[in-house]
């Protein structure tokens, strides 16, 4: 990953630090003490540059190596290139982000379902504010809930009509409101 050609002459040798930033260094640093001093096993995730200036990540496992008297002998790091779950990780930050503002400036009240699960009945796992104000209840309250909180209509037909319609992405009514729906699974 850090687009050295040979690797292997620093194998069994003291951590090759010259080809670190100094903010993997520090952390790096901190942790293999903590791993000497404690004798636990400590992990970190770190950005690295390799040597043609690209920030990648890398998972480290630091493991303290203990001789047959128990004493420790050496610490064995394993790292595990992670650029892309990180990036990945970002990108779903930044898309979670831009969904929580829509979904808070929506004029209309926004239901989330996970229809993933068949059960019935359909639960609530996340609303917007404007569903808060409409149905008279705070968001903690509504979480949780069954579809057939929202108004005094509980029969199956009526909860499996509504689990097809939030399906095809229709709009439904509770109680004279109408409310968008979406289905997250």
């Amino acid at each position: 990953g850090l687009k050295i050609k040979d690797i292997s002459k620093h194998y069994g040798k003291r951590y090759p630090f010259h080809f670190y930033p100094k903010s993997f260094k520090d952390i790096m640093t901190s942790n293999l003490k903590k791993s000497i001093k404690t004798g636990e096993i400590i992990e970190q995730e770190a950005p690295v540059v390799d040597i043609n200036g690209n920030e990648i990540w890398f998972h480290s496992t630091i493991v303290p190596v203990r001789d047959d008297n128990g004493k420790m002998d050496y610490l064995m790091v394993v790292s595990i290139e992670t650029t892309k779950r990180n990036v990945a990780r970002e990108a779903l930050k930044e898309s979670e982000e831009k969904f929580r503002v829509l979904a808070e400036q929506l004029p209309a009240a926004l239901f989330l379902f996970d229809l993933s699960d068949s059960k019935i009945p359909i639960k609530i796992v996340d609303v917007n504010k404007v569903a808060c104000q409409m149905h008279g209840f705070s968001k903690n309250e509504l979480i949780g809930k069954s579809i057939s909180f929202l108004d005094d209509l509980k029969t199956s037909h009526r909860i499996s009509n509504r689990r097809n319609k939030i399906l095809l992405g229709k709009t439904l009514f509770f109680k004279g409101v109408k409310s968008l729906l979406i289905n997250i699974s």
